[in-house]
């Protein structure tokens, strides 16, 4: 019997299973199990969302009731916190609160800078609760609600003074000290989380508003950064401020000329320049380093002697003070050209150095002060820029000593006077200058920033 079944199956050789029929078989096994697998994932992790997604929208859901029953709508501010973990689920709960005076405005404290709207009308809660481990494609849970305030927030016959204050990053300031003029009661309260201040009930009229944080200063370099602000009945006015800690930028003038014996005018102003916003002149003094103490942006300062005024479609602006503004031109093998400006930061240790023209003036008997006034145009030859937007008028106090005074001004071209005013003028002679620059028959002194480089 056994022989007999041997000889079967040496008959018929493509009985039982090949080695190639086992490798697909446990491939087709495989293929199976991942699918299943994947499948079991996908179901695992949908009912995981949906199951946290449900218990978002509940929080959500408890954070507007919370809001809606909340009495004073000024501590309804924005906050982010997360709950106790839920089902071993991690949540994160943030809502942002703004009062609305006008549906189709985009405001900020319920205003809009410089302008005025109606009073206080409501106050729009959006509520976003997120959740560890959500999906990339996965959406946030939101609710939205309005809330009206119980009573109106000003009468009807008065007005609300709504004050914002920026930092330097975008966001508001908490904490800032506010005042008016004329005076209101109760007085303003500081900034908020939000950096917002409300000031209810105000008579109708002009109010001057001022941040009295100590050594605050705004953009445009005021201190106390102050606004004005008119308000109507029944209606709100806002002031808006970029306030922030001033912080320090010593400068040092005519770095470009170690002579000790060289003077500064009185009365010098400095032109601070900025690449998002415009450029500001800030009064000085004739200390051949002064430290300035600005506002702060994130970007750096440079720095001009003088006024410096940008040409536009309206004006031919006052250029001259900038080296910048000088064209680079050849004069035989020479290219002369102006170097490229100091930046630098504000904030501890930081430092700046502001080239100058310097001119020699011999000294007369009996002279005091000495006038040096702006010209709108160089004389022939200077490729001085010009300064038509303005004039610039600076005194030198003559002090007894050497024979000659080392005067150092803003670059461009000048006529210097004998005596502190230009209304009976006398000019001066004697002028030789000791930087870059030429005297014309007329007098006037053209200070050239441009070098061989």
């Amino acid at each position: 019997m056994l022989k007999s079944r041997i000889n079967r199956v040496m008959e018929d050789p493509s009985r039982g299973v090949g080695l190639i029929e086992v490798l697909v078989a446990m491939m087709i096994f495989a293929l199976v199990s991942v699918g299943i697998v994947h499948s079991l994932l996908a179901v695992t992790i949908q009912v995981r969302d949906s199951k946290a997604r449900e218990i978002a929208t509940n929080l959500a859901s408890q954070e507007i009731d919370s809001v809606r029953s909340t009495d004073n709508l000024f501590t309804l501010l924005d906050e982010t916190y997360t709950p106790d973990p839920i089902g071993g689920q991690n949540f994160t709960v943030t809502r942002s609160a703004q009062w609305v005076t006008d549906p189709d405005a985009d405001s900020v404290c319920g205003g809009v800078a410089g302008t005025t709207a109606r009073d206080l009308q409501y106050k729009l809660v959006s509520v976003t609760v997120t959740w560890d481990g959500m999906r990339n494609r996965a959406r946030p849970v939101y609710a939205d609600t309005l809330i009206a305030p119980g009573a109106r927030v000003s009468g009807p016959q008065q007005s609300t003074i709504l004050v914002y204050v920026e930092n330097p990053s975008g966001g508001g300031t908490p904490g800032v000290t506010i005042e008016t003029d004329p005076a209101v009661t109760p007085a303003p309260t500081p900034t908020d989380a939000q950096g917002c201040s409300y000031i209810p009930k105000v008579t109708p009229g002009t109010y001057k508003v001022t941040v009295t944080t100590p050594n605050f200063v705004d953009a445009e370099q005021k201190k106390p950064p102050t606004q004005t602000v008119t308000v109507q009945e029944g209606e709100s006015g806002a002031a808006f401020f970029r306030a922030a800690p001033q912080q320090p930028l010593e400068v040092t003038y005519a770095s470009n000329y170690t002579d000790p014996a060289v003077v500064l005018p009185d009365n010098l102003t400095t032109s601070f320049m900025h690449e998002s916003d415009p450029i500001y002149s800030v009064d000085g003094g004739n200390s051949k380093t002064l430290t300035h103490n600005l506002y702060p942006f994130a970007e750096p300062y440079k720095a001009v002697a003088g006024r410096y005024v940008e040409a536009n479609d309206g004006t031919a602006g006052c250029r001259s003070t900038n080296p910048a503004e000088w064209p680079t031109t050849v004069v035989g093998a020479e290219t002369l050209e102006s170097a490229p400006l100091e930046s630098a930061a504000p904030g501890t240790g930081a430092k700046l150095s502001v080239p100058m023209g310097v001119v020699s003036i011999a000294k007369e008997s009996g002279i005091r002060t000495i006038t040096a006034v702006s010209q709108s145009a160089g004389p022939a030859g200077t490729a001085d820029p010009g300064c038509a937007a303005l004039t610039m008028t600076y005194t030198f106090t003559v002090t007894n000593g050497n024979s000659t005074i080392l005067a150092a001004l803003p670059f461009g071209s000048w006529q210097l006077y004998k005596g502190d005013s230009a209304a009976s003028p006398e000019f001066l002679v004697g002028l030789t200058p000791k930087t870059r620059g030429s005297v014309s028959l007329g007098g006037i002194v053209t200070l050239d920033p441009r070098d061989v480089l």
